[in-house]
């Protein structure tokens, strides 16, 4: 994964995976237009595989682009509901899945 600009909702963030925060893995700066991700590397603990850091990295990806998203819709304080952010970010893969079987995207 790379540095990048992403298109949420009209609004471009710049993404980075700099984090070097230990209480979390990834951050949402909605007024600077910014997403800060910890590097694939420094996911989880030593012993994860190269795959498992990945789907960890992916995850909290979803993670912050969902609370940007919120944070567009003018959802201030969804936008800051860890608890909604997660299951949308765990679940959104499996959601888009049937989106794409059905043919509704």
């Amino acid at each position: 994964m790379q540095e990048c600009k992403v298109n949420i909702l009209g609004t471009e963030y710049r993404v980075f995976f700099d984090l070097e925060d230990e209480e979390a893995d990834g951050e949402a700066r909605f007024y600077n237009k910014e997403i800060h991700i910890r590097p694939v590397h420094k996911m989880l603990d030593k012993d994860s595989s190269y795959e498992e850091r990945m789907n960890r990295a992916k995850e909290v990806y979803r993670h912050e682009i969902l609370h940007c998203a919120l944070f567009e819709m003018g959802a201030d304080v969804l936008s800051r509901d860890e608890s909604l952010v997660n299951l949308l970010a765990i679940n959104s893969p499996k959601i888009f899945k049937v989106f794409q079987e059905l043919d509704i995207l």
